[in-house]
């Protein structure tokens, strides 16, 4: 059963209340990635995948720039990048400057699904996020961004 998270009672406490906004949170993040991968199943794809191949420019990107750029984990980063030269939707080239500097760019294949997927992605997010106002929306995104900042914050302890 989904419970609401409501305001401290004598019975309920301040943690309790925040147990449960934590616990929402990571229900909503669960059925957030569900929703979206059927659509990612579609093309062959992965969410982690899908996030990678969206953030490759036209004339490409080192690793290095992607994994600082990627809402992937930097260590996964190569393993994905690895699957999807091996499907055919990026290419890895080395520099003729730098032969230790590898450049991934998009392959023929991943340059097509791209431009079908990212508009379907869209409309998808659009409406799952349809249930919030304008108002609601940005005020969940400074929280989130609030909260990520704490835990980068954590991190750094």
């Amino acid at each position: 059963m989904l419970t609401q998270p409501t305001a401290p009672t004598p019975e309920r406490t301040a943690l309790d209340m925040t147990i449960d906004v934590y616990r929402s949170i990571l229900r909503t993040s669960r059925r957030l990635r569900r929703e979206m991968q059927g659509l990612f199943d579609a093309y062959g794809l992965t969410g982690s995948q899908f996030g990678i191949l969206r953030r490759i420019p036209p004339e490409g990107i080192t690793l290095t720039q992607l994994a600082q750029t990627a809402m992937v984990d930097p260590g996964n980063t190569s393993g994905i990048v690895d699957r999807l030269v091996r499907e055919g939707w990026v290419e890895r080239t080395r520099s003729d400057e730098d032969r230790r500097v590898v450049r991934i760019t998009l392959s023929e294949k991943g340059q097509r699904v791209l431009h079908d997927l990212e508009p379907r992605h869209r409309a998808a997010v659009q409406e799952i996020m349809s249930g919030l106002s304008e108002e609601e929306t940005v005020l969940l995104g400074r929280l989130l961004e609030k909260i990520n900042g704490h835990l980068s914050r954590l991190d750094g302890k």
